[in-house]
């Protein structure tokens, strides 16, 4: 869980970054967020972001395992899509000293490959699901929290 809380935070870091920097670098006469292929690559890290905010804020109010689990995938694989938008829409610049994107997408992807990789906390997932079945699996990841 701590892992998942970790990529989160990162996440948005890198998120927030790259979010700035469209919105002030220009090409073609106007910013960067304005052409439709960077609004959407930026829309879609957003989405992603918002997954992991959503996963981690249910597996710290959680009392199982399993949502710490479903945090760590749902993270694990936010981690990958957010570093590779943010690096998409930043260029070369994404990987220069002065820039601050690549700690952070180091960092990303450092913590989502730790411990184990996603694809390991994805297939201790499924076979949580084969053993005590969906319908279980399924309340007690959706039953509210408190």
């Amino acid at each position: 869980m701590l892992r998942a809380a970790a990529i989160t935070g990162a996440a948005r870091a890198a998120y927030r970054l790259t979010r700035e920097h469209v919105a002030v670098r220009e090409q073609f006469g106007r910013p960067l967020v304005r052409i439709p292929a960077v609004a959407t690559a930026l829309a879609r890290a957003r989405v992603e972001l918002v997954q992991a905010e959503v996963a981690t804020d249910r597996a710290v109010g959680a009392t199982t395992f399993t949502a710490a689990v479903v945090a760590r995938v749902v993270c694990g694989a936010a981690a990958t899509r957010i570093a590779a938008a943010a690096h998409q829409l930043h260029g070369a610049i994404g990987v220069t000293q002065e820039c601050g994107l690549h700690p952070l997408t180091r960092l990303l992807w450092v913590l989502r490959d730790a411990d184990l990789p996603e694809e390991a906390w994805a297939e201790l997932l499924g076979s949580d699901a084969v053993d005590v079945g969906e319908l279980y699996l399924w309340d007690e990841l959706t039953v509210p929290t408190g």
